[in-house]
């Protein structure tokens, strides 16, 4: 029976938010999976970013409920997962370069076999 390796994310978890703003344009977790006819198909929160909160988005690109708890976002094999960032505060001063800050948080990629990245 092959091996099912883990697909891996090919970009991290850093948000950065323009000041002005409260909130991002959709956090799409990429990766690739290097076992053939398989393909990323949800991510799950580890952690929680600081100051804002994570978001479901609709294929209207509209937000829908809150990520809560380690709920999967779905993919789907034409589409990576995606979630939405709102910044909630605390009020965070202004950076030189015009962002209000960066906020964190961490993710595991599924693969549509079942194997979860690191």
């Amino acid at each position: 029976q092959p091996m099912n390796d883990p697909p891996i994310p090919m970009n991290n978890s850093n948000v950065k938010i323009p000041s002005g703003f409260n909130h991002s344009t959709p956090i799409v977790f990429k990766g690739e999976d290097k076992d053939e006819a398989d393909f990323v198909s949800g991510a799950r929160i580890t952690s929680f970013p600081s100051y804002g909160a994570l978001y479901h988005i609709h294929r209207d690109g509209s937000y829908g409920t809150r990520v809560v708890n380690s709920t999967s976002i779905e993919g789907s094999l034409y589409e990576y997962p995606k979630v939405g960032y709102i910044f909630l505060g605390p009020e965070l001063p202004v950076q030189p370069d015009g962002l209000v800050g960066t906020d964190y948080f961490s993710f595991t990629l599924q693969d549509s076999f079942g194997a979860e990245s690191f």
